[in-house]
């Protein structure tokens, strides 16, 4: 989370070694041995879906072969409330 002014920027994120990519506004296809999750996201904002590389930033960063990262942002006013919910859903 960052404050930015009279904003506040707020991540969600989660670590995989699944292949991944966005379906849609607020879900991501997990894929690994012919297995697959979905990750949906419901929230009353709007949200931006994100797919991460896990490559080290810096020098001292331990390596995390083979993982990426996915997750979300956005940003919430002043003194604005608001509930989300992640689901993780396998599908048939």
């Amino acid at each position: 989370m960052f404050f930015k002014r009279h904003h506040l920027f707020i991540q969600w994120t989660m670590c995989t070694p699944a292949s991944a990519k966005v379906l849609k506004e607020n879900i991501i296809e997990l894929s690994q041995n012919g297995k697959i999750l979905h990750l949906i996201v419901d929230a009353p904002k709007n949200i931006k879906m994100h797919i991460w590389s896990n490559e080290p930033e810096y020098y001292y960063d331990e390596r995390n072969d083979g993982t990426l990262r996915v997750g979300f942002t956005f940003t919430l006013g002043a003194k604005e409330r608001t509930l989300i919910k992640v689901r993780l859903m396998p599908q048939t």
